[in-house]
């Protein structure tokens, strides 16, 4: 009754209400508190979501709340790499590409680490990452990545000597068939 007074709230009044109602016999009545709810109730909280009787009370669903607007930016920026997966981007540069998509200009886009991962996640084997300390992770689509090798080898054998054309045609067979071999 103590706890039903320093309450003074509805919930309070309505247990107050039965403890009277059985004479203060609530044993004999076979009257049961859930755990959480005569927790909540002595320790002055709320009634517990899952027990509360109002038609508007909200239930909390399990895991993260997903927002919407980063998932639609996320999925127009995918589709920007996919157009543009001529041109080695930067992680950092899709990341400003998902701002753009994003309706609302308060939220922010994923952040890096997020995005690569997100990003491992929708094109699986399809994408590759250039990593290096202290730079910028390029990504490219791994179609693209024996193009640019092949690009790359042309304009070092056209730059080059015989002997360093010899070299970079070893150097750049050894990159693609080390290329074919990651998961």
């Amino acid at each position: 009754m103590k706890v039903c007074e320093s309450r003074s709230d509805d919930w309070g009044f309505t247990v107050k209400g039965r403890i009277e109602y059985y004479l203060r016999d609530l044993h004999a009545a076979d009257c049961i508190y859930h755990h959480s709810c005569s927790g909540n109730f002595r320790s002055l909280k709320a009634v517990p979501l899952e027990f509360q009787n109002s038609p508007d009370a909200k239930r909390r669903k399990v895991g993260r709340h997903k927002d919407e607007d980063k998932d639609e930016a996320f999925q127009k920026m995918c589709s920007y790499l996919e157009l543009n997966s001529e041109e080695q981007l930067t992680v950092t540069s899709l990341r400003f590409a998902m701002k753009r998509f994003l309706s609302n200009p308060d939220t922010e886009p994923y952040d890096n680490q997020s995005l690569k991962k997100h990003l491992k996640e929708r094109f699986k084997d399809s994408i590759h990452f250039s990593e290096g300390e202290g730079l910028d992770d390029i990504v490219t689509m791994r179609e693209q990545t024996s193009e640019i090798l092949r690009s790359y080898y042309m304009q070092r054998c056209q730059e080059g000597d015989e002997g360093s054309q010899k070299r970079a045609i070893i150097e750049t067979e050894k990159v693609i068939s080390y290329q074919r071999f990651l998961p």
